[in-house]
């Protein structure tokens, strides 16, 4: 559906459309061809924040894909709790996509950190964030068109993925700036360092 120009947006009547677009475009796919369905959001229905963490022990230790998860994992709970008391609405949103773009380790970004003895390592978490009733009201149509179970439906970020791709074909250099122009919202990203 389109808006015409100059058309004030509603968000609930936008959320209408978007979700009978949705069911309308899904009808067509033929019954039992397919058997995961991967979303991908773009604005106006989610965001993307990125955080700089860090890890610090008094001694050498082996970094691992474990140690680093589970320091994410604390960041993330961390964030989204201060996110709840000091900002209206974050207690609505759902993480639907966590990715770590960037480790330095003694301020030098490393490409294969894991295993190597270290005393600290600074590192990006980028969080794509969306209400968690729209969530589920683009489970249920996907579920209910598709006959799908609601495991087989996963949602991204269009930012993330944007600038991951991009980042990957395009830069020759350290920052990247994409706009990405829809039919009614424009978004603009800009990436440094694989970091949105």
């Amino acid at each position: 559906f389109e808006l015409d120009y100059g058309a004030q947006a509603q968000f609930d009547t936008l959320l209408a459309k978007m979700l009978a677009g949705i069911e309308r475009a899904l009808g067509q796919v033929p019954k039992g061809v397919i058997d995961e369905t991967r979303i991908f959001l773009h604005s106006p229905w989610h965001t993307v924040h990125t955080q700089k963490c860090s890890l610090n022990e008094n001694k050498k230790f082996t970094l691992t894909e474990k140690i680093l998860e589970q320091a994410s994992y604390d960041e993330i709970a961390n964030f989204m709790t201060e996110a709840k008391v000091n900002f209206p609405g974050y207690e609505q949103l759902k993480i639907v996509e966590s990715t770590i773009p960037e480790i330095k380790i003694n301020g030098y970004t490393v490409e294969k950190p894991f295993g190597k003895k270290i005393t600290n390592c600074e590192f990006l978490v980028s969080l794509a964030l969306s209400p968690e009733d729209i969530i589920l009201s683009i489970t249920d149509v996907c579920s209910k068109v598709l006959n799908l179970n609601k495991k087989h439906i996963t949602f991204h970020s269009a930012t993330i993925a944007f600038a991951h791709l991009c980042g990957n074909l395009y830069n020759e250099n350290n920052g990247i700036m994409i706009v990405d122009v829809g039919s009614e919202i424009t978004d603009v990203t800009l990436v440094k360092n694989k970091a949105v």
